[in-house]
C-alpha cells in the first residue's frame, strides 16, 4: 500500500479537486486498487496494489490516458455524412407515405416495399460509423463535434451509437451522459449542456476539440506538474476554464484582462475531463440535473452553483459519486452536519457559474470556491 500526497491540486479550487478525481478514476480504469482522501485540502491518492512510486504513478497515468493522433478523420466524417443522409432518406419517404393518406393496407404495403430497404440502408449505415467511431477515432468520447453545442438529434444519434459501445468502452457512455441532456421533442434545437462545459467557441477555445488536442499532445511532465506541482500555469491555449483563477473579471484585476489570455495546466485539464464522468446529467423536476450542481431558478449559464465535499476516509469513484449526490451537500442545519461529519466528510465548497462580458466577447467562470460548512472538529484543529 502506498500514499501518494498530491501537492499540485488543492481541494479549494474545482480544476484541483476533477484533477484529483481524474487521477482516481483513471487508476481504476486501469484496474489499480485506488482511494481518494483530503489532508485539508491535499488529496491523497491511496493505491493498494500497482505503483509504489511518483515515476510509476505518472507513467501508468500517461499511458492511461493518452490517444493517439487519428489518421482517419476523414473516414470518420465521411461515414457520419452518408448515415445522416440515409436517416434524412429514411424520414422523408416515411413523411411522403404518410402524406399520401393510404387506406391502413396500402400504407403497410408501401412501408414495407419502400421504407424497409432504406431502413436496412440506414442500420448499414450506423454500423459503419459506430465501427469507424470505435476503430478510428482519437477517441470516440470527442467526437460529438468541436463543442457541447449540437442539436438535439445529433446528441440523441451519438447517445445510440454511445449505448451500442461493448462493455470496455463503457467509459465513452458514461461521459456522454455527463455531457448534457437532449430534448427529443425538439430536435433540431441545441442541446442542453452540462455547465462544467465553460468554453464553447468564444475566444477560438473549443470544449472537446482542446480535450482531443491534450489526449494527444500531454506527456508525462504534465501529468507530473498535474499531481505533484508546481501548481504554476504556463501552457498555452485548450484550457477548459475551471480554475478558480480563471475568473479574470475586471473588479478582481488590476490590468486589463482582455490582452491577457490566460494560461492553464495541460495536465490538470485531460485529468479533469475523465472526472466528469461523476457528474452526470438527467432528466427531473423543472428540467436538466446535474451531479453536484444547482440551476438558478432552471438557468443553467449564469448563477448555477456546485458544491463538493472533501473527505477524510480514502474512497473509491464509486463512493465519491454517492457523497456528491448527498442533499445535506445543500442544508444549512445542525443535522446536515452531522450527518456529513458522520460520513467523514469535513468541508464542503461551492462555486458558482458567471457570464462575463457580452456579445461575441462573452465568457463563462467559475468564481474563486468558498467553505459553506466545515466540521467543528476540523474548526478546532
Amino acid at each position: 500500500m502506498t500514499d501518494f500526497v498530491l501537492t499540485g491540486p488543492r481541494g479549494d479550487n474545482p480544476l484541483g479537486f476533477l484533477a484529483a478525481l481524474g487521477a482516481l478514476v483513471a487508476l481504476e480504469d486501469a484496474k489499480v486498487l485506488a482511494g481518494l482522501r483530503w489532508d485539508a485540502v491535499t488529496p491523497v491518492l491511496r493505491v493498494e496494489s500497482g505503483p509504489t512510486s511518483p515515476d510509476e504513478l505518472v507513467s501508468l497515468l500517461h499511458h492511461q490516458l493518452r490517444r493517439e493522433p487519428s489518421a482517419t478523420a476523414g473516414v470518420i466524417a465521411q461515414a457520419r455524412k452518408e448515415m445522416e443522409e440515409a436517416k434524412r432518406a429514411f424520414k422523408k419517404r416515411a413523411q411522403e407515405i404518410k402524406n399520401r393518406r393510404l387506406a391502413k393496407k396500402d400504407a403497410q404495403l408501401a412501408r414495407k416495399a419502400e421504407l424497409e430497404p432504406l431502413e436496412a440502408a440506414l442500420t448499414e449505415k450506423e454500423q459503419i460509423y459506430r465501427q469507424a467511431l470505435l476503430t478510428g477515432a482519437v477517441d470516440p468520447a470527442v467526437t460529438l463535434g468541436k463543442n457541447l453545442t449540437v442539436s438535439n438529434q445529433d446528441f440523441l444519434g451519438h447517445v445510440k451509437v454511445a449505448c451500442e459501445c461493448t462493455p470496455p468502452n463503457r467509459r465513452w457512455l458514461d461521459l456522454v451522459a455527463a455531457f448534457g441532456m437532449p430534448d427529443p421533442l425538439r430536435p433540431e434545437k441545441r442541446m442542453q449542456a452540462t455547465p462544467w462545459a465553460l468554453v464553447s467557441g468564444s475566444g477560438r477555445q473549443d470544449f472537446l476539440r482542446s480535450v482531443a488536442d491534450l489526449m494527444v499532445q500531454c506527456r508525462p511532465e504534465h501529468i507530473r506538474q498535474a499531481l505533484f506541482g508546481p501548481w504554476l500555469p504556463n501552457d498555452e491555449l485548450r484550457s477548459l476554464r475551471l480554475d478558480a483563477d480563471d475568473d479574470r473579471r475586471y473588479a478582481l484585476r488590476d490590468a486589463d484582462p482582455s490582452n491577457d489570455e490566460p494560461k492553464t495546466l495541460w495536465g490538470a485539464n485531460r485529468l479533469a475531463f475523465e472526472a466528469l464522468r461523476l457528474f452526470p446529467a438527467m432528466p427531473g423536476r423543472g428540467g436538466m440535473q446535474v451531479r453536484g450542481w444547482r440551476s438558478n431558478n432552471g438557468d443553467w449559464q449564469h448563477g448555477c452553483a456546485v458544491r463538493w465535499p472533501l473527505w477524510s476516509p480514502p474512497l473509491s469513484s464509486y463512493v465519491v459519486g454517492a457523497l456528491l449526490s448527498l442533499p445535506d451537500l445543500w442544508f444549512q442545519s445542525r443535522g446536515a452536519g452531522q450527518r456529513l461529519s458522520a460520513l467523514g466528510i469535513h468541508r464542503v465548497m461551492e462555486s458558482k457559474r458567471i457570464r462575463v462580458g457580452d456579445g461575441a466577447n462573452v465568457k463563462y467562470n467559475l468564481t474563486p470556491p468558498s467553505p459553506v460548512w466545515v466540521s467543528v472538529r476540523t474548526v478546532l484543529e
